[in-house]
């Protein structure tokens, strides 16, 4: 990587930037060049290039923090929403860029039994169905269909 293409000073407030939590295209316009022109300077010098990373994640997380306090302040079911789905975009970008990063939400629920009744002429019938049973096919003892 030639010297005279960039100055550490211009790679010192992209990282600020980019720390401060804004995109990589952003700082790369305040400065004046494009991120095009950082993707080659990246490709050229392995340390540079694990320095935007390690700015790009901490800048991400720093937003994700942010949303969180969005959230945490929302008041209103559209304040709400906005902050989810920002956490969920962040939480999604940073998932790909930390190894073992995960989406903290997970639901999960384990359900046995699950009861089904049909009501007939005044007749209640009451089957259990085994959620692991194939339901569509034909002649099963449960099936969807009374």
């Amino acid at each position: 990587m030639p010297a005279s293409k960039h100055s550490d000073e211009l790679v010192q407030k992209i990282l600020e930037m980019l720390l401060d939590g804004m995109w990589i295209n952003e700082a790369c316009r305040k400065v004046g060049i494009t991120d095009r022109t950082l993707r080659r300077w990246r490709q050229d010098d392995d340390k540079l290039r694990a320095q935007v990373d390690d700015a790009q994640k901490m800048g991400y997380m720093k937003q994700l923090e942010t949303a969180f306090s969005k959230l945490r302040k929302a008041k209103g079911r559209d304040q709400i929403l906005r902050a989810d789905k920002e956490i969920v975009h962040l939480e999604w970008i940073i998932s790909k860029m930390v190894p073992g990063f995960e989406d903290k939400r997970k639901v999960t629920a384990e359900i046995k039994t699950v009861q089904v009744q049909w009501l007939d002429d005044g007749d209640e019938d009451a089957r259990a169905l085994d959620p692991s049973a194939d339901l569509l096919s034909p002649g099963s003892d449960t099936d969807l269909v009374h």
